[in-house]
């Protein structure tokens, strides 16, 4: 460890009471706003930092607003006021003044058997978002008794959605690109397992899946996951108090301890994004339930916009 604290978790942001279980994290970089979800209390944030520190600006109240539908995650959109995002059945507009939720495609034809998660946006303004198998979900921790059938989505900016991987996903998490758009990755949640693809930028499509790194046999969950611009990637161990930076291959760069069990998602913060946010949830009165922040030796690739049809 560093002098200067780079890869020392700390808490950024401190919640009494705790968070239930804090996800799906974005950060605006014009405003340096941090937005993120309480998918267990129905509520989403939104807090204003200090870009240099990546600290709560205490002068700038938090706002908090209630789900007028479950959300799983949000991506914001270059020409509206508010958020291309995940529900519970498919993929809505939702508005960041009120919160309202206006959907746009159902793609969940029944809540018993799948439902929306994590998801991206890549350079050209297309939002992936992947499902998760609920009744596997059930299953978790007594292994999979069927074939995974939660499924990868694409909704391009003019409202087409195209069906990318139609199952193999026990849950859909960790959703990035490689910094010259050529490897798409995915974290499979359930299934323990971070994959990557060949990724055509042009024609939006990814082929040749692949395990980069197996965690099957461990409790850990790889989570969320964001990449730097030296193309490794940090993933969230949900269930292994840390988050990792990775190399491409697989290999393990770095474990950075987080006072968690459900570290759930790493998000780029600040001026020069080189700070992780990382959400937490609450575990048996643990630490957790906090947004914690890692200062890092590298900067993070940017998020991309949505651009809704006209």
């Amino acid at each position: 460890m560093s002098s200067d604290n780079k890869d020392l978790c700390t808490i950024a942001i401190k919640f009494d009471p705790p968070l239930k279980l804090a996800e799906g994290p974005i950060y605006r970089a014009k405003d340096s706003t941090f937005h993120f979800l309480d998918l267990w209390d129905d509520q989403s944030y939104i807090v204003k930092l200090d870009p240099k520190t990546a600290d709560r600006d205490p002068s700038v109240p938090i706002i908090k607003q209630p789900f007028q539908e479950f959300t799983s995650v949000k991506y914001f959109s270059t020409n509206r006021p508010g958020y291309i995002a995940g529900y519970y059945d498919g993929i809505a507009y939702i508005e960041e003044a009120t919160g309202k939720v206006h959907p746009l495609e159902k793609l969940v034809e029944d809540r018993s058997v799948r439902k929306m998660n994590d998801g991206v946006v890549d350079p050209k303004g297309r939002f992936w978002i992947g499902e998760i198998d609920v009744k596997t979900q059930k299953d978790i921790g007594l292994g999979f008794k069927n074939y995974p059938i939660g499924r990868l989505w694409r909704y391009d900016p003019d409202g087409s959605v195209h069906l990318m991987l139609d199952g193999g996903l026990a849950i859909s998490n960790g959703l990035g690109f490689s910094p010259d758009f050529k490897t798409f990755y995915l974290n499979d949640s359930f299934g323990q397992l971070v994959y990557a693809f060949d990724f055509d930028l042009e024609k939006g499509t990814i082929t040749n899946k692949r395990i980069i790194r197996d965690y099957r046999g461990t409790k850990i969950e790889p989570d969320g996951l964001v990449v730097d611009v030296d193309g490794n990637l940090w993933i969230a161990l949900n269930g292994g108090n840390a988050v990792i930076q990775m190399a491409p291959s697989g290999e393990i760069l770095k474990t950075i301890p987080v006072p968690a069990k459900l570290v759930t998602c790493p998000a780029w913060a600040g001026e020069d994004r080189n700070w992780l946010l990382v959400t937490a949830g609450t575990f048996e009165n643990d630490n957790g339930g906090q947004i914690f922040k890692i200062k890092t030796d590298t900067k993070g690739m940017p998020d991309f916009e949505f651009t809704f049809p006209e």
